[in-house]
């Protein structure tokens, strides 16, 4: 009995050690199709699918969310059907006859930059959502809205609205 214990001592002081995987290490490391599974980003836009067994509330809802915090105001297209259109300023709400400094005039001035800035910028954002809405179509939806009437006009146009409108 000492002679074995001796001899795996003597191999252990020379250096060679024999390591041994837990079950646990096993066939992870060196697999070369082993890939760990990835958690889905509670955010991601879904593919959308046609048919009757599609996807698509869950497909708007995930592109409302990307569209609203992508491009703001815009991105209630998605949800509303429409585009929202800022509220222009009322140059009556401002006291324009008793403002003998000009702030009134001067804020009333700033706020009229400020919207045509916003519409701008909402005008300028459409293409990129009409990109985003084409990015998540699987091939049979692309298929389908390229078989109506209105989808020539809507290329055109580059028409986010209309593209949501025949959803």
């Amino acid at each position: 009995m000492t002679d074995k214990t001796d001899k795996g001592k003597e191999a252990n002081e020379a250096g060679q050690h024999r390591h041994q995987k837990r079950n646990w290490q096993k066939n992870k490391q060196g697999r070369p199709d082993y890939k760990p599974k990835k958690d889905k980003d509670p955010e991601e836009i879904p593919i959308l699918k046609y048919g009757p067994s599609n996807n698509f509330t869950r497909f708007k809802e995930a592109l409302s969310k990307t569209a609203l915090r992508d491009y703001g105001h815009l991105g209630t297209l998605v949800k509303t059907g429409k585009y929202y259109k800022p509220t222009e300023p009322d140059i009556a709400g401002y006291y324009l006859a008793s403002d003998p400094y000009g702030i009134q005039k001067a804020t009333f001035l700033e706020d009229v930059k400020e919207h045509r800035k916003e519409l701008l910028k909402m005008h300028t954002d459409r293409p990129k959502l009409y990109a985003l809405m084409l990015h998540y179509l699987s091939e049979e939806s692309l298929d389908e809205i390229n078989r109506s009437d209105k989808w020539e006009d809507i290329q055109k146009k580059n028409g986010s609205a209309r593209a949501m409108a025949l959803n």
